[in-house]
């Protein structure tokens, strides 16, 4: 899987909730001090990042399945603090691109029908 370890993927995505309210804390300062200055900008580089985060959810590789896994589960946990600062519109359109992009085994499949 090129140049990323699967392993060390499937750990950082178990620190996507911290992450993210690491994030949207240190935004909220940033914003309280500077009268908002630059929200557009904080939100378009946090949509990107989401929509990276998609794309590896696109994958197909055995190898990131753990990783798909974790970063679902914790994504769950981000969404209080996500909300705080993007539209809730939004950030659902994104939160089911995540969803629908994963691929579950054939077996689990009938489960999910």
């Amino acid at each position: 899987m090129g140049s990323v370890n699967a392993r060390d993927l499937t750990e950082a995505m178990k620190s996507l909730k911290y992450l993210f309210k690491f994030i949207v804390r240190s935004r909220t300062l940033f914003s309280d001090l500077n009268g908002g200055r630059g929200k557009e900008a904080f939100e378009d580089y946090l949509k990107q990042v989401l929509t990276v985060i998609v794309e590896l959810m696109f994958s197909t590789s055995d190898e990131l399945t753990n990783a798909q896994e974790d970063c679902l589960r914790h994504m769950i946990q981000s969404i209080p603090d996500l909300v705080t600062v993007l539209d809730r519109r939004e950030l659902a359109a994104i939160l089911v691109k995540m969803i629908r992009a994963v691929q579950f085994p054939e077996q689990n499949m009938k489960a999910h029908q």
